[in-house]
C-alpha cells in the first residue's frame, strides 16, 4: 500500500513503566494497512522547529477501531517533549502527523508456533 499522510488525533498518552509511554493515536487510513515490521514517521505536535519526523515503531493497532499505539521511551529532547501531550480534546484540530506504513511487513510462516525474532540497526 502506498504511504499516507495522515493527521492523527491523540486519544491517550500514558505513563506505563519507568521511562515508558504508551501513545494511542486515531489514524484509521494507517491502522487499516499497517502490518508487523512496519513502522510511522510522526511530526511532533508543538514541535514545528524540528523538520524531521521521528520513527516510531507501531506496538499494536485496532484495524476496526482506526487506532494506533506507540510505546517510546523518554531519552532525549523529543521524547521528553512527548510525554508532556495530553490528550486532544475534540475541538482541537492540531494532532500528530503521521505518514506510514513505512517498512517492510512481516508475518510469521503459516505453520509457525514459534518465531525469533532479532533487530538491530547501525550505531
Amino acid at each position: 500500500m502506498a504511504l499516507v499522510n495522515e493527521r492523527a488525533r491523540i486519544l491517550a498518552n500514558e505513563e506505563v513503566g519507568p521511562n515508558l509511554y504508551l501513545m494511542e493515536l486515531a489514524a484509521s487510513h494507517i491502522a487499516a494497512s499497517i502490518e508487523p515490521g512496519q513502522f510511522v514517521h510522526m511530526k511532533v505536535p508543538s514541535m514545528e522547529a524540528h523538520i524531521l519526523r521521528r520513527p516510531f515503531s507501531v506496538y499494536a493497532r485496532d484495524a476496526a477501531a482506526g487506532t494506533l499505539e506507540v510505546l517510546y521511551q523518554s531519552v532525549g529532547f523529543g521524547t521528553d517533549h512527548m510525554t508532556r501531550i495530553e490528550p486532544e480534546r475534540a475541538e482541537h484540530l492540531s494532532g500528530a502527523e503521521l505518514i506510514g506504513p513505512v517498512g517492510r511487513g512481516w508475518q510469521p510462516p503459516a505453520n509457525a508456533r514459534r518465531a525469533l525474532l532479532v533487530g538491530g540497526g547501525e550505531k
